[in-house]
């Protein structure tokens, strides 16, 4: 278990690209390959794990995540709009996540293949008028919260009965028990104006903690089930944005960073890059999106 009471973990670039915003990665077990995106940008990066080799696609922005998805395919979040991209590079529109002038951000796929994805207003104003989203295996849209400033990383625990929730401008981690397929209340289990930072990307290891990705300290922390801090990880850029665990022994933690809107930033050998480390632990499986029944 890591403590990083002495040498924190190697963190390295792994893309040589620089994005302005990246965000979401998620780990493609078939092919080996972190796909990520840059939001401004409208931008796809699949980066090969061993190689660092990137191929990008890019559509409208803005673009907030790619996750893996059956036969090959990707499921895209741009705008406020659920895509799909063929394994020929085709896009097809499967769905409107919402009517007003909110968009698409962060999400997770859950153990059954569905896309599970958070709706922030615009601008991003702190007014509660997010939304969380799941999109059902026949590839419907059901809103399971709302209520929600900017909702953003997201995971469950390893036995599935805990589904948790960033909310970035809450500045709070919430928590919700889930019951026969139910979400249960939504309780606070970290309170970020207690600890300082704005918490923001997700990742659940295969001990059930949380790694979160801290805006502000520019920081990756690890809280175990019962909201104890086990370890932080200073990074070496001044904002990171979101994680994920990778690899083929699911050991590696990719992490994104953004350089928008900061002249300091954008000066960074790291900012803006995808990085890597070994933290010691593993992550869970990685599932993909469900696509098979959708229209």
């Amino acid at each position: 278990m890591p403590d990083f009471g002495g040498v924190a973990p190697l963190i390295t670039e792994l893309a040589a690209m620089r994005a302005e915003f990246g965000e979401g990665p998620a780990y493609i077990p078939e092919s080996d390959e972190v796909v990520w995106v840059d939001i401004p940008a409208g931008a796809i990066h699949r980066t090969h794990a061993a190689t660092g080799a990137t191929r990008s696609v890019t559509l409208k922005p803005p673009v907030s995540g790619a996750w893996p998805a059956s036969g090959g395919e990707l499921v895209v979040a741009a705008g406020s709009e659920i895509l799909r991209i063929g394994v020929t590079g085709r896009t097809t529109r499967v769905l409107q996540l919402t009517q007003s002038s909110a968009r698409a951000n962060d999400g997770a796929v859950d153990r059954d293949g569905r896309l599970w994805v958070g709706t922030m207003p615009l601008p991003a104003d702190g007014s509660r008028t997010g939304e969380l989203w799941r999109i059902s295996l026949a590839g419907i849209a059901e809103r399971m919260d709302d209520d929600l400033a900017l909702p953003n990383g997201m995971g469950w625990s390893p036995d599935g009965k805990r589904f948790y929730l960033v909310d970035s401008l809450a500045r709070r981690i919430y928590v919700y028990s889930i019951i026969d397929d139910v979400l249960g209340t939504r309780e606070t289990f970290v309170n970020f104006d207690d600890v300082g930072g704005i918490p923001d990307g997700m990742a659940v290891d295969e001990e059930g903690c949380l790694w979160v990705v801290v805006a502000e300290t520019a920081s990756m922390c690890r809280y175990d089930p019962d909201a104890v801090l086990l370890a932080e990880m200073r990074l070496p850029v001044a904002r990171p944005t979101s994680c994920a665990f990778g690899g083929l022994a699911l050991d590696e933690l990719y992490v994104t960073t953004a350089t928008e809107n900061s002249a300091a930033e954008s000066c960074e050998t790291l900012g803006g890059k995808l990085l890597r480390t070994q933290p010691g632990v593993r992550g869970l499986p990685v599932t993909a999106v469900n696509t098979s029944k959708w229209k």
